[in-house]
């Protein structure tokens, strides 16, 4: 594949998605809302602590969460998922 075939397929594929990132502090983690335009189903990859506002940006997209994933278990990555989890009722994907 060449360099523009890769990037009309990268450009094309984005039209496509959803991808919010949202900086989460106090440790300026990024949290990742992520689902494709033509279905509502979505997942929340490293739900940091800041729980409301996750939830606030879910709802924003109207997105059903279906899929938590944990990148890795450090507290600034896992602060959110229970009150996520709660709500939706997801799966959680973590190591």
């Amino acid at each position: 594949m060449t360099a523009e075939q890769l990037s009309k397929t990268r450009s094309g594929l984005m039209a496509k998605m959803i991808f919010r990132i949202l900086e989460i502090m106090p440790f300026g983690t990024n949290c990742y809302l992520v689902s494709i335009r033509a279905n509502p189903d979505g997942m929340v990859i490293d739900p940091a602590g800041d729980a409301p506002r996750i939830l606030n940006n879910v709802r924003e997209l109207n997105l059903k969460i279906g899929l938590i994933v944990v990148t890795h278990t450090h507290g600034d990555h896992i602060g959110g998922h229970w009150a996520a989890c709660g709500v939706y009722g997801s799966q959680i994907c973590r190591p």
